[in-house]
């Protein structure tokens, strides 16, 4: 068994703070720990997509090497009456070593954590809130069935794009999920840490992650990913520079 920590962010009126802010954690996750989830965690409007339904992951490091795993969605209504719903996002927080019986797959742990009941909406959070303890580990390397042809050029070209150090965006018919997946299975395991992703999160100079992956964006929206230094990869098109 692994014991890892947790982390809350979303918009509220505390005694510490209003708007924007972590509002709950677990005890092994100390001020810089905190001050860097806060700096990567998004706020209003910052998914891709407007239903109520949408939720994404996210993957990313931290400054002092341990790892992140984030799930956002939408909650109640914005507390400060601004209109619209208000961002949660749902971070755990481990070491390198931890995913190592996850065969350095962070998909793998979301789906145990998502099989567990984690990650959740909650009515409300205290202020400490207690460390996870999961599974050390899980026997498959992967669940992905097999991609098809669009799929596998679109993560051809993403994956020969990351290793000359380019950002990428990649618009998919297909799940997000199962795309950032089989992107990161075409590494080496100790590279998959290093490759941050987000399967829904609009782009933000305060987030620079190496993977953007979703499965649609208007006209607006694109006009927003363009003004980032980002590769757009479109499946089933040429590959274009913004």
């Amino acid at each position: 068994m692994i014991r890892v920590d947790v982390a809350v962010y979303t918009s509220s009126e505390t005694s510490r703070s209003r708007g924007y802010q972590l509002v709950a954690r677990s005890n092994g996750i100390d001020r810089d720990t905190a001050q860097q989830l806060a700096r990567w965690s998004p706020s209003h409007a910052s998914l891709v997509e407007s239903s109520p339904r949408a939720r994404c992951w996210s993957s990313f490091a931290l400054e002092n090497d341990r790892l992140v795993l984030a799930r956002t969605f939408y909650g109640g209504p914005e507390y400060s009456g601004r209109g619209g719903l208000a961002v949660v996002t749902y971070m755990v927080v481990y070491s390198p070593f931890q995913l190592e019986g996850y065969h350095h797959n962070p998909m793998l742990l979301a789906r145990v954590l998502s099989a567990l009941g984690h990650l959740r909406l909650q009515p409300g959070y205290p202020d400490e809130l207690p460390a996870l303890t999961l599974p050390g580990g899980v026997a498959c390397r992967s669940l992905l069935r097999p991609l098809d042809a669009a799929s596998r050029d679109l993560i051809d070209q993403a994956q020969a794009a990351i290793r000359n150090h380019e950002r990428v965006i990649l618009l998919t018919g297909r799940g997000p999920e199962s795309i950032v997946e089989s992107l990161l299975l075409r590494f080496p395991a100790a590279q998959r840490q290093h490759v941050s992703f987000t399967t829904g999160l609009k782009p933000s100079t305060q987030r620079n992650f190496s993977v953007h992956v979703v499965s649609r964006i208007d006209s607006r929206q694109r006009i927003k990913f363009d003004s980032f230094d980002l590769r757009v990869i479109e499946a089933q098109s040429p590959v274009s520079r913004r």
